[in-house]
């Protein structure tokens, strides 16, 4: 009853006396496995990271096998986003050895080996179980490439992003990321192409006059692609946040500083809590 209180109380949003309640069924049943990860994943929704990593800790002593490998993900999960890499490592290796069939471990857990010296050829391994296991899964394909692609790894990102092409060749999510990997490989061709199929393909007039942008910036146009930012940030009625930082970047590119402040300036104004990460990224 405690516990199913503490559910209730979850959905309300009522964090205090979730977690009162959670307390209270494990006081009665200290071995409660449920319980003890609801009350660690009450502690990470709410920002609290320390106590979430020590409650998931607890949660893995007291559970079976595959309730184990569940609690120690969550805590490799909490143990990254406190920048413990090596720790948040160990505990998800621990993960995949009671449960080695969960691609999002061997995902989560290439993100905290790319983060360490000499474990660079670990993370590639462990993204490519990851890929093995749901060979069927762009989403993860597209996000080990993201992370490969930031630490340099295009080779290994293509490679994934190339596997998704042929899963939905129609997928733009997947074209967008190949003509960036391509772009910081300096394969200028190749990223047009990918960009000249996103342009005849979209129906979305905005998104048209952003790819005919890119495709103007690869000829080094930036008079037209200045004029297609516009159309793309005017299209979308001031939404398309993307659009809207890349004309304010290209203005500065072109010497045009005043225009680019505006455009920020404007941007942030508009969109205060939603372009902040991104203009803070420019």
């Amino acid at each position: 009853a405690w516990y199913n209180l503490g559910i209730a109380h979850k959905r309300t949003d009522n964090y205090p006396k979730a977690e009162a309640a959670y307390r209270k069924a494990l006081e009665l049943n200290p071995g409660y496995q449920k319980a003890a990860i609801n009350l660690a994943a009450l502690f990470r929704d709410q920002g609290q990271l320390d106590e979430a990593n020590t409650a998931f800790a607890k949660a893995a002593k007291i559970s079976s096998a595959d309730t184990r490998a569940r609690a120690l993900f969550q805590q490799g999960e909490v143990l990254f986003l406190l920048k413990r890499y090596s720790e948040s490592a160990q505990v998800l290796r621990r993960s995949t050895e009671y449960n080695p069939r969960e691609a999002i471990v061997w995902q989560a857990l290439g993100k905290s080996l790319l983060h360490l010296p000499n474990e660079q050829q670990a993370a590639l391994a462990s993204f490519n179980n990851a890929a093995a296991l749901a060979p069927g899964d762009i989403d993860i394909r597209l996000d080990i490439a993201q992370y490969l692609s930031s630490y340099e790894h295009h080779r290994e990102a293509l490679k994934h992003l190339q596997h998704a092409l042929q899963i939905n060749p129609a997928s733009s999510q997947v074209r967008k990321k190949l003509a960036a990997v391509f772009l910081k490989q300096g394969d200028l061709e190749s990223a047009q192409i990918q960009y000249k199929w996103l342009a005849n393909d979209s129906s979305n007039k905005a998104q048209q006059a952003r790819y005919q942008a890119e495709l103007a910036l690869l000829r080094d146009d930036l008079e037209t692609a200045i004029a297609q930012l516009q159309t793309a940030v005017k299209k979308s009625n001031g939404n398309d946040l993307e659009s809207w930082q890349r004309l304010a970047h290209v203005y500065s590119k072109s010497g045009q500083v005043t225009q680019a402040l505006t455009e920020y300036e404007s941007l942030l104004t508009t969109h205060p809590n939603d372009a902040a990460s991104l203009v803070g990224a420019a």
